[in-house]
């Protein structure tokens, strides 16, 4: 992936954490997941096992899973028949719009 094309990303998922103000799932947050997964990727040896797609994908998964989150749960998203949940059938509601918006 082309540096600047990188850049460009993660410049936008950063924005989509800050969209709704959320106190705890914000751009600190999805920086120290993916910071963990990598610290976990690195101990474990597991960087030795997947390839450089694989872990790409992981740290991409990691910065992306709480993107755009409102600060609600799945549940509160069903109860109240929001459109996510509608467009998502009520299932793993949030999740499926973490990456679907992401993308």
């Amino acid at each position: 992936v082309p540096p600047t094309t990188l850049e460009n990303f993660l410049n936008r998922i950063e924005e989509g954490y800050c969209k709704f103000h959320n106190p705890y799932h914000n751009n600190l947050h999805a920086a120290d997941v993916a910071q963990t997964v990598h610290y976990m990727l690195c101990q474990t040896g597991l960087m030795n096992w997947l390839s450089d797609l694989e872990i790409f994908a992981t740290l991409v998964a990691a910065v992306v899973h709480d993107y755009e989150h409102t600060g609600t749960t799945n549940n509160f998203h069903v109860m109240s028949g929001s459109d996510t949940a509608l467009l998502y059938n009520d299932r793993a509601v949030l999740e499926n719009h973490h990456i679907s918006a992401a993308f």
